[in-house]
C-alpha cells in the first residue's frame, strides 16, 4: 500500500488531493517541526496500532498530543480484557499495508477482512481538517473528518468514536479536583488520645480531663485544686 493507492481512492471518492512530501519520520513530534506540514493547517494525528488476544486489533487515531493510559483502554472500548498492547511492525504491515511510523486509518484498503476496529478521538473530529500519513511517512495528506468517514465507509469499516480526553492520566476524578489526602495528626495529640477523657491542652488550664470523658479522674482534680486553693487563703 502506498501514495498511489490512496490517490487513486481519493479520486474515486471525489476527495481533493491536498499532500505534501517530506523527509521521512517516524515520530509525531517530527512532523509537527516541519513547515510544509503547517502548511496544510491541520490537527495532526497520532495513530497507534494495539492488540488483544481476544477482542483484535485496533488502530486509535488520536491528536498529536494525546497521552493514553492503556490501563482504561478496555472500559473506553467497551472490552472486558486487560491485554492490550502495541501490535508489532509484522502485524502493522499484514494488517493495514503500512510501515513503521506510517499506520494510517487509510490502511483499511488492505483489510478487506475487516479484522481492525478504528477508534477515532473526538476532539481530533472536531477539526477543521486531519492530517495524516497515505500510508508512507514520507508524505501527509489533508482531509477533513466527513471525508475520513467517507472513506472508511467505502471500506466497510464503521469507525468507534471515543471521548479519550476524559481518561487522560493524571486526571483529577468528574465533580471537581482530587481530595488531599488526609494530615497525620501530631504526635503529642495521639499520645493524648491514648488516655480516656484526657482533655487537650489541659497542661496551660491545670485539668488533665474533663467531666465527661472520665469522670472519676475528673472529680479527684476537681477536690485536689481545691484543697490547693484553700490552703492558699488560710
Amino acid at each position: 500500500m502506498g501514495v498511489e493507492d490512496v490517490k487513486a481512492a481519493f479520486e474515486g471518492l471525489s476527495i481533493p488531493w491536498e499532500c505534501v512530501e517530506h523527509n521521512p519520520i517516524e515520530k509525531v513530534e517530527e512532523g509537527l517541526e516541519l513547515d510544509s506540514i503547517k502548511s496544510l493547517g491541520c490537527s495532526f494525528a497520532k495513530n497507534l496500532f494495539i492488540k488483544d488476544k481476544k477482542a483484535g486489533f485496533f488502530l486509535l487515531v488520536v491528536t498529536a498530543d494525546r497521552k493514553l493510559d492503556m490501563k482504561k483502554l478496555p472500559g473506553l472500548l467497551g472490552k472486558g480484557t486487560k491485554e492490550f498492547r502495541f501490535a508489532d511492525e509484522a502485524a502493522l504491515k499484514e494488517k493495514l499495508g503500512c510501515g513503521k511510523g506510517a499506520a494510517s486509518p487509510l490502511g483499511v484498503m488492505t483489510d478487506a477482512a475487516g479484522e481492525v476496529t478504528v477508534v477515532l478521538d473526538e476532539e481530533l473530529m472536531g477539526a477543521a481538517k486531519i492530517g495524516c500519513h497515505p500510508c508512507q511517512n514520507d508524505h501527509t495528506l489533508a482531509l477533513t473528518p466527513d471525508q475520513l468517514k467517507a472513506f472508511l465507509a467505502k471500506y466497510s469499516h464503521e469507525p468507534m468514536l471515543v471521548n479519550f480526553a476524559a481518561a487522560a492520566p493524571g486526571e483529577a476524578p468528574a465533580g471537581g479536583a482530587a481530595a488531599p489526602p488526609p494530615k497525620k495528626a501530631p504526635a503529642k495529640i495521639e499520645e493524648e488520645a491514648k488516655v480516656v477523657g484526657k482533655k487537650e491542652g489541659a497542661d496551660s488550664k491545670g485539668l488533665e480531663y474533663t467531666k465527661a470523658g472520665n469522670f472519676p479522674n475528673w472529680y479527684q482534680q476537681v477536690i485536689r485544686k481545691s484543697e490547693m486553693i484553700a490552703s492558699l487563703i488560710r
